[in-house]
């Protein structure tokens, strides 16, 4: 059992570290600019009140640049996914990860009941999975 915890953790172990969000009147330069300083791709959308509105992207982001459109005219709201997939935090990794895969999705949100703790990636798994072949010896 004690090995099945250490190469199959709770998801929220893989969580992104330096995670924010962004208000969902942000303008997508300004949610560019963020999501480039904390070295994300994907970040919580929030609304007036504090709770989480949706999620945004940087290729999302990416489409309105490549179109020359005026980021500053473009809210977070108008391009964030409205119902992002949402896991608990205890859930293993592998479940999580066959779930991704199954939904064809990029990341899921990790959720203790209705308060967002952070997002996990695909990416986040990528480097977990480096880092427990290092510990490994590998």
């Amino acid at each position: 059992m004690e090995v099945e915890r250490r190469t199959d953790p709770p998801v929220s172990q893989l969580l992104q570290r330096n995670s924010f969000s962004v208000s969902a009147d942000d303008p997508i330069d300004k949610v560019a600019a963020d999501l480039e300083k904390h070295r994300l791709f994907v970040a919580p959308v929030t609304n007036g009140d504090g709770s989480m509105f949706g999620v945004i992207s940087s290729f999302a982001i990416s489409h309105v640049l490549a179109a020359r459109k005026n980021p500053r005219s473009i809210r977070a709201w108008e391009l964030c996914a409205y119902k992002p997939v949402t896991v608990a935090p205890h859930a293993r990794a592998s479940s999580v990860a066959k779930l991704m895969v199954t939904l064809g999705v990029q990341y899921v949100v990790v959720k203790d009941g209705a308060e967002p703790l952070g997002i996990v990636s695909s990416l986040d798994f990528v480097e977990y999975y480096m880092r427990s072949r290092r510990s490994y010896g590998a």
